[in-house]
């Protein structure tokens, strides 16, 4: 590098071998000096924007990011904000510079997927699937979309077409596991769940989902899969309320409450969360606590009827009413 500091090739290099270590600001940082000496340098584009949704902290300046402070970090969601703002316009930059970047268009239409521009997302994922016929992961997420739009047949229909074509593509046994849940189909879903499982066994999303298979059929494996979905995603707090939920069966109400405490932290506005933290203080005599989040649950849901009447109930206890 100190031989070819104005090499944009070399630049970009440095910082894709940066990245692989898990620098990745630092990588941010030869990604942009390869930019500046080459404006439309795609795949130093592609890697930057890449960087910027892995580590917000790509978003500032090397010096900044170096001293883990500022404004932009004082404000953790604003910078999560700004670094994905940065990250569609590099993404954008790579296609500019090379239209046939189907990483780049995936990695795009994620991007505008997460941030609920779906419509923008699908087109994208369509797009790139017009390009290469066996971008695999376009299929799915195109899939995932369509699903959670209501158009299941059409989701699943892409589903099959990836897994014919590639059947140890855990993504794809994943979406098809929740197409067929949603069907009804729940043992089929579960024998997807478990295939995603095998194939990933870091997919987070996939051990909850076996996990709330599991649960439905009262199946006692349910709470290691939820255990291990928060081994390994610790922030998933979807499992947090559904390990609550096992442990409140099991009638484990302080664990339970502790599960539902910890969703919520994650989650405030996890509202069927504060509920069923509500069930568990009012049935261990903590009928003050319950009142209290009760009558929260009923301020993010007036219409609650059995809400309404478990408050009564708790309020009846408390002699307030």
């Amino acid at each position: 590098m100190e031989k070819r500091p104005d090499n944009p090739r070399a630049r970009n290099n440095l910082g894709a071998a940066l990245s692989a270590e898990g620098r990745t600001v630092e990588a941010a940082a030869q990604f942009r000096q390869a930019i500046a000496l080459r404006p439309n340098h795609a795949f130093a584009h592609f890697n930057l924007g890449v960087a910027l949704v892995l580590d917000p902290r790509a978003a500032l300046d090397a010096g900044a990011a170096g001293r883990g402070s500022g404004a932009a970090q004082a404000d953790g969601a604003a910078l999560r904000a700004e670094a994905l703002r940065q990250a569609e316009h590099h993404f954008r930059a790579a296609l500019a510079a090379e239209p046939g970047n189907t990483d780049a268009r995936v990695n795009l239409g994620k991007l505008l997927a997460d941030s609920g521009r779906t419509a923008e997302a699908m087109e994208h994922y369509r797009a790139a699937l017009a390009g290469d016929p066996a971008a695999q992961d376009a299929r799915v997420n195109l899939a995932a979309l369509l699903a959670a739009d209501g158009r299941e047949a059409e989701g699943a229909a892409l589903l099959r077409e990836a897994l014919a074509a590639a059947p140890g593509l855990a993504e794809a046994h994943y979406q098809m596991g929740l197409v067929l849940e949603k069907s009804g189909a729940r043992r089929e879903a579960e024998t997807e769940f478990r295939a995603a499982v095998r194939l990933k066994p870091g997919m987070a999303a996939a051990h909850l989902a076996l996990g709330n298979c599991l649960a439905r059929r009262g199946d006692a494996g349910a709470e290691a899969c939820y255990r291990e979905a928060l081994r390994l995603e610790p922030k998933l707090a979807e499992a947090w309320y559904a390990l609550g939920n096992g442990l409140a069966k099991q009638e484990r109400f302080p664990d339970a409450m502790e599960a539902y405490r910890e969703a919520l932290r994650l989650d405030p506005a996890h509202v069927q969360a504060l509920n069923n933290l509500g069930n568990c203080q009012l049935v261990t005599g903590r009928v003050r606590e319950a009142v209290e989040t009760y009558e929260e649950v009923l301020r993010r849901r007036p219409g609650d009827a059995t809400v309404r009447q478990n408050l009564d109930y708790a309020r009846e206890l408390l002699g307030t009413r």
